[in-house]
């Protein structure tokens, strides 16, 4: 059996604060989900979003946007379990940052470790 794709979840955008995306629905135990965080600041260098209790961060990067400011786009993981409830990912940049999450969900993919490799 292949990797399938399950759904997404409900984007959360807000303006210097945390987001709380929804999960993807038809979920099942075990499923891969991955969060899409992105951050833009136009004041100065963007901010790290913090990795919410029970997801793994894998990969975050910064750029600088031409004539804008900077942006952050960072990737976290976890694996589905009944009872998971929607994380909050905790943001401190500067008050006029944008920040917004979204989560993936992906079925058949590793069950353990780091789904990339």
């Amino acid at each position: 059996m292949g990797i399938s794709y399950v759904g997404a979840g409900t984007e959360s955008g807000v303006v210097h604060a945390a987001t709380t995306p929804g999960l993807p629905g038809s979920l099942a135990e075990g499923d891969l989900l991955v969060l899409v965080d992105g951050a833009v600041s136009r004041s100065g260098t963007v901010a790290t979003p913090g990795t919410p209790s029970g997801w793994s961060q894998k990969s975050t990067h910064s750029s600088a946007l031409l004539n804008v400011g900077w942006a952050r786009l960072t990737w976290m993981y976890a694996w589905w379990t009944a009872g998971m409830s929607a994380p909050t990912v905790s943001y401190s940049g500067v008050a006029t940052d944008t920040h917004w999450s979204q989560i993936f969900a992906a079925r058949g993919a590793v069950a353990a470790g780091d789904p990339t490799d």
